[in-house]
């Protein structure tokens, strides 16, 4: 029993997150101005090329790239 448990925990983790991604991915191909905001925000924060720094600091620092995230979880929540 515990191992079913433990199981059922691992997949709804998984496809909770698997819809989550599925459901960023799909609006943003609805809303190429956003993924253009995206990419100007991770380029001016994290930087580009051999310089660029992809560490939990600068990662924190994505403010719009963090909303627009919390959007989609708002539009499309993974578990009702």
């Amino acid at each position: 029993e515990l191992r079913d448990v433990i199981m059922n925990i691992l997949l709804a983790g998984r496809d909770t997150t698997a819809c989550a991604l599925s459901w960023t991915f799909y609006e943003l191909s609805r809303h190429p101005d956003v993924v253009g905001r995206i990419v100007d925000e991770v380029k001016s924060t994290c930087g580009v090329g051999d310089s660029a720094e992809y560490t939990y600091e600068t990662m924190a620092n994505l403010i719009y790239t963090h909303c627009v995230a919390l959007e989609v979880l708002r539009l499309h929540p993974p578990v009702t």
